[in-house]
């Protein structure tokens, strides 16, 4: 694909010169790989400093150390379910303006591959582009490594789905706004699971329907993704005003969206938090979502509101004294859009909400 590059090199554990796109060549300090035998199996990812990391065994023992060329950021062991024992090992590695996402053998710490980060889709942001975090996602019948992947000081983020063993892109999910990883939900496809995510939403707010006043503040956003959701682009579609994010990006097909409006123009409707009540079969039966304005929003298991609260020994107290509070809603599922609005409730403490009864 336009504007990626993978590397399957397999440095040794000498340091070597490698080509990079510009010409020059760089020199790659390779794994200084210790003798197996004498180590038990990986517990552990450690940095040693800025550019150096250390996998080490239950006994703290090192089974190896391994340099970069660059600034190492976010080592992730990937661990197995049950055996909790190590499987893959991702980091972060910058230098200058590029970065990449690096996936590293147990055994020794070499590359598996690499990925340089980049935006497939033509937007408005212009980098420099970096990854932030990365999972290995059980879809149930499959897994694909799911990376995120931020553009410098754009609020602009995309979802990459990458085949594990190489790397390659299996579909992009863009989204005008920071998303975090939450709980993945079982999916009332037998077998498979959904990932959800949460945020904020920086373009929603040009929405007159959805935010009629002007505020600096961002939308709350949640969305549920199966496997095959990773294409297009998130909500506005790049259709509000002055807010061409991915003007040739289609629109993305997710399993439920769902876009928060601020209920006022000081406070944040970003989404902080979010919980999973589940039913005794596994399925999501309600999800919990918290917004940094100090708003509960309560959803059945596809993100559909039913309830909101607003906590008022939480920051916004001072904004919902004088006033009714309305929130307001975009939800958006197998691609039918709907704006909603809905009372809310204002409870004095996040004790006084309702408890959630799950049968």
């Amino acid at each position: 694909m336009l504007g990626t590059s993978i590397s399957n090199d397999h440095p040794g554990p000498t340091h070597g010169a490698r080509e990079h796109p510009d010409g020059s060549t760089r020199t790659v300090p390779g794994p200084s790989v210790l003798t197996p035998a004498t180590h038990g199996v990986i517990e552990a990812i450690e940095a040693l400093d800025d550019h150096t990391l250390a996998a080490v065994d239950s006994k703290g023992d090192r089974v190896w150390v391994r340099g970069f060329d660059g600034t190492v950021q976010h080592p992730n062991p990937i661990r197995e379910e049950g055996s909790g024992s190590v499987r893959m090992v991702f980091a972060n590695v910058t230098r200058d303006e590029e970065n990449r996402l690096v996936a590293l053998t147990t055994e020794s710490g070499r590359d598996l591959w690499s990925r340089t980060a980049n935006f497939d889709a033509e937007g408005t942001a212009t980098g420099p582009f970096f990854y932030t975090e990365t999972l290995l996602m059980d879809w149930g019948a499959s897994e694909t490594v799911v990376a995120r992947l931020h553009a410098g000081r754009w609020y602009h983020c995309a979802l990459q789905s990458l085949r594990p063993e190489s790397g390659e892109i299996l579909g992009t999910y863009y989204h005008p706004g920071h998303l975090h990883y939450g709980p993945t939900v079982a999916s009332p496809e037998a077998g498979t699971r959904m990932l959800l995510a949460y945020g904020s939403n920086s373009s929603a707010r040009f929405v007159p329907e959805l935010v009629p006043f002007e505020t600096e503040r961002h939308c709350g956003a949640v969305v549920l993704l199966g496997e095959n959701d990773f294409f297009g682009q998130a909500y506005p579609y790049s259709r509000a005003v002055d807010r061409d994010d991915w003007p040739e990006a289609p629109t993305a097909r997710e399993h439920s969206y769902l876009c928060i409006a601020p209920f006022a123009p000081d406070p944040d409707a970003t989404v902080a938090d979010v919980s999973v009540h589940r039913t005794s079969e596994g399925l999501a039966a309600s999800i919990e979502v918290r917004l940094a304005d100090g708003r509960i929003v309560r959803t059945d298991g596809d993100l559909f509101p039913t309830s909101v609260y607003l906590v008022l020994d939480q920051q916004a107290e001072i904004a919902s004294r004088d006033q009714e509070v309305v929130s307001t809603f975009v939800f958006i599922r197998d691609g039918r859009e709907v704006l909603l609005t809905l009372e809310t409730v204002l409870v004095a403490t996040a004790a006084d909400v309702p408890a959630i009864s799950v049968g």
